[in-house]
């Protein structure tokens, strides 16, 4: 009985609206209309490590690197 109620709902809704989302990044990734891009390259990689050492360097006082033998 439940499942029958929310499956009226969504058909007078018109559905919960996935694909029309769906679709619509797909338009905006076609189109090149400032998508997000989510791929890091070497320069996004590199200052991210760059950040985490120095990070590490502030709050160790030395590298981690360093206290290796």
């Amino acid at each position: 009985m439940m499942a029958e109620q929310i499956g009226s709902v969504l058909s007078e809704s018109g559905g919960v609206g996935i694909a029309k989302q769906m679709y619509s990044e797909a338009l905006e990734r076609t189109r090149g209309d400032e998508t997000v891009n989510a791929k890091t390259d070497e320069t996004d990689r590199g200052a991210a490590l760059s950040w985490v050492t120095d990070l590490e360097r502030r709050t160790l006082g030395t590298s981690a690197e360093s206290q290796n033998p």
